[in-house]
């Protein structure tokens, strides 16, 4: 699996022949995992991460507010 940070600018960010290719996932914060689909961050300008810094995202934080 592959992570990357890209701005989605919209209509033709993901688009039905990039999820053909490899299926591209949004996780959040801008950051978009695939298991290979280079031409999709390239073509968008995606840049990429590493796993540990794509699910940081996503974990829920602890302690009390």
């Amino acid at each position: 699996m592959r992570y990357y940070r890209a701005n989605n600018y919209g209509k033709g960010f993901i688009t039905h022949e990039d999820n053909q290719r490899s299926h591209i996932t949004y996780l959040c914060d801008d950051i978009y995992s695939t298991e290979d689909n280079e031409q999709w961050a390239t073509r968008v300008g995606a840049v990429e991460i590493t796993e540990e810094e794509a699910l940081s995202c996503s974990l829920p934080t602890t302690g009390s507010i």
